[in-house]
């Protein structure tokens, strides 16, 4: 079985220390630096790493503490009927690690990630804006600061203001 660019790039960030740069990640996974950009896109949009941007070698690139964006499979042996045996895969559940089950509540609030010399980041949800936080002083941040974001009213057209009604 080959291993993907996908899953090479993964297990890159996985195990760096710090934010590495596109040619270093294209060097220690020995994939082309295309293979490894289209690879860092697709983590991306699954919300799995971080882009630090800037520097000298251009942007940088860590692993946030979620669950996997490639699913981990175990082969499952079921008996059928006709006493053949069939192979069903089944996903693994996601190991969230120190970050308890949260409710759908807690995951769709609004959170802002904030870390000293950067812009502040809105993150859908708490786990991942902690996570996100953590990833920041993984990489070097003094701290990070993670607030939540409550409505407080909305303002209309002709100058209305109403509050958001508390329940």
């Amino acid at each position: 079985m080959s291993i993907t660019p996908l899953s090479a790039v993964e297990q890159v960030l996985r195990s760096a220390s710090q934010a590495l740069s596109l040619k270093v990640i294209a060097g220690m996974a020995d994939i082309d630096e295309g293979d490894t950009s289209k690879a860092l896109r697709q983590l991306a949009q699954a919300g799995q790493i971080e882009l630090i941007p800037g520097g000298r070698n251009g942007n940088r690139y860590s692993w946030l503490q979620t669950p996997s964006a490639t699913l981990n499979m175990d082969a499952v042996h079921i008996h059928v009927e006709d006493k053949t045996e069939a192979t069903q895969v089944v996903p693994e559940p996601p190991n969230d690690g120190p970050f308890p089950v949260l409710t759908t509540e807690q995951t769709e609030q609004l959170c802002i990630v904030r870390v000293p010399k950067r812009k502040p980041r809105v993150v859908t949800g708490l786990h991942r804006a902690s996570a996100a936080a953590l990833a920041a002083v993984r990489n070097g941040a003094p701290r990070a600061d993670v607030f939540i974001l409550q409505p407080a009213g909305s303002a209309k057209r002709g100058a209305l203001w109403q509050p958001t009604s508390q329940s």
